[in-house]
């Protein structure tokens, strides 16, 4: 199930997960992307290691999608 990946914007346009993306070594970066592409690939059917579930009652039913 292919889903869409959306990237925070703050009020004044910043993109902080570009950001950071831009601020890896071209390797890292390169896994990043990779696994950010397999997001998009599989949804919500990916699985361990790029996601995980977080806990706590604050975050119930959230998904974590790691990279």
């Amino acid at each position: 199930m292919k889903c869409k990946v959306f990237y925070y914007e703050t009020a004044q346009g910043r993109c902080p997960v570009i950001e950071f993306l831009d601020s890896l070594e071209v390797d890292m970066r390169a896994k990043a992307l990779r696994d950010i592409n397999l997001l998009e690939e599989f949804g919500r059917s990916l699985k361990r290691p790029q996601t995980d579930t977080v806990k706590g009652d604050r975050y119930k039913g959230l998904i974590l999608y790691c990279l």
